[in-house]
């Protein structure tokens, strides 16, 4: 189907602003002082609730795995070329920008300041290793996505790139998508269907440029990435996000709490400020040197298209896995550098060290 709407023409970005993100801006929101119509700020209340779905199972282990196996994972994952990275040590991602109105008259924001959230966002995650490449902005009058229906229809229709592009669509409602749920943003868990068609009809981060302000937008950025929330399994039991210097907390925080410890017998203090819980972006938006690190190894094991390959050909993988194991056609790999399977291709080199696989998904090279 096509997509229904009128496109207004893009703003082709030539300079990105880079100002400093500083939580005391203004303009903090994600639709601006200069929207078209009159705005509403919500820089000073929670993101509650933010939606993520159940990460898959791959995900889960993925994580716990780093988590035990620190000096491993750093060995294997951070010593080699991350796929994209440039001669700064930066890896580029390309941004689709697209802004949703059910119709030239309602209120939205500029494609101006959709750039400036744009450059805030690459500053942000330039210490993370990334760099994002905002592409032109969409303005797109829809009646129906911008109500809040046909969500599938919508992220299907408007994904560009593969599964290496990070599609934002800012949008006045989201709610409506899934009822019940009044929220600001939410974001595709990276998995193991990347690069398979199904997977564009969900792969993007929906922002509500009413609700939302820039917090919103790096938080959900974060789980796009794979990173789960500092509360994730809500226990205490010492897990959480599985990233070690986060410290652990029993649940999402309101308001902006000092010296919050909802974990006594487990290190530090609820990270009120970190960027991935919910709390107000005048709380802080802070990030540990772990997230960083787990970050960069998440997109090289998901999302990256070398040194770990679940689907589709890759031409730089050929010849067998080094220990001699080869995988099943559509099963994950086996260890090895480069391993060549006939119809896919695969370079996984800590699938079993890392993420153990029952013996019959492997099998000897005949």
């Amino acid at each position: 189907m096509s997509i229904v709407a009128t496109l207004v023409a893009g703003l082709l970005l030539t300079a990105v602003p880079t100002a400093a993100v500083a939580i005391g801006d203004a303009d903090f929101s994600l639709i601006g002082d200069a929207a078209v119509g009159s705005v509403r700020h919500h820089d000073d209340v929670d993101m509650l609730p933010c939606y993520v779905e159940e990460p898959c199972p791959e995900l889960v282990r993925f994580h716990e795995a780093m988590a035990a196996n620190e000096h491993l994972a750093r060995r294997s994952l951070s010593n080699s070329t991350v796929d994209g990275q440039d001669e700064g040590g930066l890896v580029s991602i390309d941004v689709y920008l697209n802004i949703i109105a059910p119709s030239a008259d309602d209120v939205r924001p500029t494609e101006e300041h959709i750039l400036k959230m744009a450059g805030w966002l690459q500053d942000f995650f330039r210490p993370f290793g990334f760099l994002f490449v905002p592409r032109p902005v969409r303005t797109i009058f829809n009646r129906r996505w911008g109500k809040g229906w046909s969500k599938t229809e919508m992220i299907s229709e408007l994904h560009q790139g593969d599964e290496q592009a990070l599609n934002l669509i800012f949008i006045n409602t989201i709610g409506r998508f899934d009822p019940g749920w009044s929220r600001m943003g939410e974001c595709s868990y990276p998995n193991l269907e990347l690069g398979k068609p199904d997977f564009y009809k969900r792969d993007a981060c929906l922002l509500n440029y009413f609700e939302g302000n820039f917090k919103t937008l790096v938080h959900e950025v974060g789980h796009w990435f794979g990173l789960f929330h500092p509360y994730h399994g809500s226990d205490c039991a010492g897990e959480n996000d599985l990233v070690a210097d986060t410290p652990a907390s029993q649940n999402s925080t309101t308001g902006c709490p000092q010296k919050l410890d909802t974990c006594p017998h487990l290190p530090g203090l609820d990270p009120v400020g970190n960027f991935m819980d919910v709390t107000p972006v005048t709380c802080g938006m802070d990030h540990t040197p772990g997230q960083r690190q787990r970050l960069r190894d998440l997109w090289q094991m998901f999302r990256s298209r070398k040194d770990c390959q679940w689907f589709g050909t890759a031409p730089f993988c050929d010849g067998t896995c080094p220990d001699g194991w080869r995988a099943h056609h559509g099963d994950p790999s086996g260890d090895g550098d480069k391993c060549l399977t006939g119809h896919k291709t695969y370079c996984c080199p800590l699938v079993r060290s890392l993420l153990p696989l029952a013996p019959e998904h492997l099998s000897r090279p005949a």
